[in-house]
């Protein structure tokens, strides 16, 4: 059996072989510098998800509407409104009766004629169940019937104690 101490091809000092017993240390080459792609994928994601959130159609969907400027307190007093008409589940309920939204020429004509005027405001209560297209058409129509002008009222939304 051969030792350390017999073995002539080797001039290690004893010391060496204690600290480094396998000569790990020569081995040892220097790290290669290398550019990680996925940190710059990353990065990229980040600011990506970064310019989405700034921009304002995230924070603000919907159609901006030009609200009017009121120059005194008195001018919102009352609402002269010459004919109402509430749109419900599908249908649009004047005084005169219930009419689908599919026949609301006919009920704003009906209202209309019912004003006894030639220019008149019609005042529409509405909640937010009703798409904008129907919106979009209801003013059509009453404006193809003769109301010159068409006001709309919201329903607030409660908060619960």
């Amino acid at each position: 059996m051969k030792s350390y101490e017999s073995d002539s091809e080797r001039n290690l000092d004893s010391t060496n072989l204690l600290t480094s017993p396998f000569g790990l240390a020569e081995r040892l080459s220097p790290p290669r510098f290398r550019v990680d792609t996925i940190a710059f994928a990353d990065l990229a994601l980040i600011c990506l998800i970064t310019l989405l959130l700034c921009q304002s159609f995230i924070f603000s969907p919907g159609v901006t509407v030009d609200l009017p400027v009121l120059q005194s307190s008195e001018s919102v007093i009352g609402v002269q409104a010459d004919a109402v008409a509430t749109v419900w589940d599908g249908k649009i309920v004047t005084n005169l009766g219930s009419y689908p939204l599919e026949r609301m020429d006919t009920a704003f004509r009906d209202l209309m004629d019912n004003t006894k005027k030639e220019e008149g405001t019609l005042l529409l209560l509405s909640n937010r169940t009703t798409p904008f297209e129907s919106i979009a058409e209801i003013f059509e129509s009453a404006r193809q019937a003769g109301f010159v002008q068409v006001q709309m009222a919201a329903k607030t939304q409660s908060t619960a104690p």
